[in-house]
């Protein structure tokens, strides 16, 4: 119920044509007033996954210069939504529900919107990231991630020099290198995620 009522929104979003600030007003309305935020987290993490799938879904009628303009409202929101990803893996990383829904948005921005890549490749993000494939509820998940992050990288150049330094990622297990290596695999075939129904 929640996907569907969430895209029914992206759905409108995106025929609003004087509607240009959809991302910054959905993270304040639905983060505000703070006793509330808790509450309404699942609902913005949602909002956020679905938006930039739905603009790249051709089976969405709006006019190619519609398509455009909101897609550089998505690159412009990038920076927002990445700290608001960060915040959310660093306050909730105890709550399993939570997190899938953090890293399926933040998967969602990665193979189909735009994040900065410089704050990407500084941002602790993908470093937790790396540690949630330690959990079985969010290995699937995290993997995406990573997978898309890879792509991204590939898409977007490489990423600024790694500061000097212990790394605070660890090292993959090898039953976890391996699936991630086969999820690169499939990727590289063609097979992404499917696309939610409407």
């Amino acid at each position: 119920m929640l996907t569907q009522l969430c895209l029914a929104v992206a759905l409108l979003a995106l025929h609003m044509e004087s509607w240009l600030t959809v991302v910054p007003d959905l993270i304040n309305n639905l983060t505000t007033p703070p006793e509330q935020a808790a509450i309404k987290l699942p609902c913005l993490l949602e909002l956020l996954t679905v938006l930039p799938e739905e603009v790249e879904n051709f089976k969405v009628g709006i006019m190619p210069r519609r398509r455009q303009q909101f897609r550089e409202m998505l690159k412009a929101a990038g920076q927002q939504v990445l700290q608001l990803l960060l915040q959310v893996c660093e306050q909730c990383r105890a709550q399993d529900a939570i997190m899938k829904r953090q890293l399926r948005c933040l998967s969602s921005w990665l193979r189909n919107a735009w994040l900065p890549s410089d704050q990407l490749a500084a941002s602790p993000i993908m470093a937790l990231a790396f540690a949630s494939i330690s959990s079985p509820e969010l290995f699937e998940c995290a993997t995406d991630v990573l997978v898309d992050a890879v792509h991204f990288s590939h898409d977007h150049g490489p990423p600024p020099p790694r500061p000097r330094g212990r790394s605070t990622v660890r090292p993959l297990s090898p039953p976890s290198a391996l699936l991630l290596t086969a999820g690169l695999g499939r990727r590289g075939r063609g097979a992404h995620p499917a696309h939610r129904g409407h």
